[in-house]
Formats: C-alpha cells, structure tokens, sequence
C-alpha cells in the first residue's frame, strides 16, 4: 500500500492561480501542477514559504474566467536549484462552489486530453 490519502484523482494541468495567506495583505502568483475534485498541487513562485495547516484564499484562472476558492495547505516541500520557485504544495479545498469544482476539473481533463 503507498499511503497515499487521495479521494480523487490528480489530472496534470498548467494553470495560472494567485493566492492570499490569512495573515498577508497582498495576493502572490503561483502555478498550478495537477488538479482533483478534492483539491491541487501548486508551485509557489515567491519567497514567502508556507506552513502545512495554513489556510488561503485561492483565485485560479482558467480559459476566460476565475474560479474562487479556499483551501487548507496540506504539505510543503522546500524545493532548491530555482530562483524563481521555491516551494512546491498540496492544497486541500475546503470552500468551492460545487459549479465552479466541476468547471476546474472540466478544464484540467480537456487540458490533459489536448496535450496527450
């Protein structure tokens, strides 16, 4: 068994998303990897690292629209060899208008089906 706790399956995708932490005032960039119903990996592009537990309010962009969302960081890992990235997450959703769910991992299938 590999431990891994996943309901939902990841679909690789490349995304753009900003993200606000509760404690900030100011929304950072990001970069989405893979996507789910249940939540997403992300690639943090600034120098700020977070914390697994931290919560955040998420606005990905998708096609022609922004999708809201928030989200409980799940794990973090500390990457090194970038200047620009420097911290790869996982985020669970946790508030997601269930239209707005089904629109992300729309988006990510026929993504995944245009580049395979």
């Amino acid at each position: 068994m590999t431990g891994d706790k996943r309901k939902s399956e990841r679909i690789p995708v490349q995304a753009h998303a900003t993200y606000l932490k509760e404690d900030k005032n100011s929304w950072e960039e990001c970069l989405i990897m893979d996507v789910s119903r249940e939540g997403m990996g992300i690639l943090l592009l600034s120098n700020g690292l977070t914390n697994a537990g931290e919560n955040l309010m998420l606005e990905i962009m998708i096609a022609s629209k922004t999708i809201e969302a928030t989200g409980t960081i799940m794990w973090t890992k500390e990457l090194q060899g970038s200047k620009v990235i420097n911290c790869a997450a996982g985020i669970k959703f946790i508030d997601m208008d269930d239209k707005a769910r089904k629109s992300l991992v729309d988006y990510a299938y026929s993504q995944s089906d245009r580049d395979g």
